[in-house]
């Protein structure tokens, strides 16, 4: 396998995706306003709640250097840090670090060596194109939260999000059917029942984020019985700034 510096990315994103639990959102490639800067900043690999209702942001940086990570780099870093409100920052390199590098990360940031004999073992897989039309993109299915209702004993979905345009990508099992949603969108897939996929922008506790719901049938209203109530369920969260 040939290294280059958008595959060694794409293979950290890939470690992150297999190490990280259920409730972290997983974002390759992400594009977050710095709260310092007030401008777009490019996140190799960004990990968060996927709720948003904790702030627990680390950002991940693939060095594909030949030489070994220096204390300048590091410094970047910790600017970067600051700018997008990470509460920790994990860099990843073939090629080890300097001495003064690893004492300048301390406590909030973690130096990983992946050499490139690992990643000849670790393999390149799960990831699939973007279904965003014009789109070359491609992205890791992840799998959202099973609703298990009276009408319908298990509804199984995955989402991901493009690793290019950003989209949210869903994958609803009970169709087949793969599409992808805008930033603040909606779709009802080829099931054709009672729900459909809605995404908005909107304002966390700690940040702004595109969200990505699913909204089902949660009752009927209380003074007309055939009148059917919907409500959202939270199935993945992209942070934006």
């Amino acid at each position: 396998m040939k290294i280059n510096s958008k595959l060694y990315e794409k293979i950290v994103s890939s470690l992150m995706f297999d190490e990280y639990d259920f409730d972290t959102t997983v974002v390759p490639n992400a594009k977050i306003i710095g709260s310092i800067s007030g401008i777009p900043r490019q996140i190799d690999v960004l990990l968060d709640s996927k709720n948003g209702e904790s702030n627990r942001r680390i950002i991940v940086d693939a060095k594909y250097h030949k030489r070994p990570i220096d204390i300048k780099k590091v410094e970047e870093f910790e600017g970067m840090m600051r700018d997008v409100s990470a509460q920790r920052g994990i860099l990843v390199c073939p090629n080890g670090y300097t001495k003064a590098a690893l004492r300048r990360a301390q406590e909030l940031i973690t130096i990983r060596l992946v050499t490139e004999d690992e990643v000849e073992n670790i393999g390149f897989y799960g990831w699939e194109n973007c279904s965003s039309q014009g789109c070359t993109g491609s992205l890791i299915w992840e799998l959202n939260p099973t609703l298990i209702t009276t009408d319908d004993p298990m509804t199984v979905t995955c989402s991901a999000k493009c690793d290019a345009c950003s989209n949210f990508n869903v994958w609803c099992w009970g169709c087949g059917e793969k599409f992808s949603l805008d930033d603040e969108d909606e779709y009802q897939c080829e099931c054709k029942d009672n729900t459909f996929w809605l995404t908005s922008i909107e304002d966390d506790e700690y940040n702004k984020s595109v969200y990505l719901h699913l909204i089902c049938p949660v009752g009927f209203a209380a003074n007309n019985p055939e009148k059917l109530l919907f409500g959202p369920i939270t199935m993945n969260r992209r942070p934006i700034t």
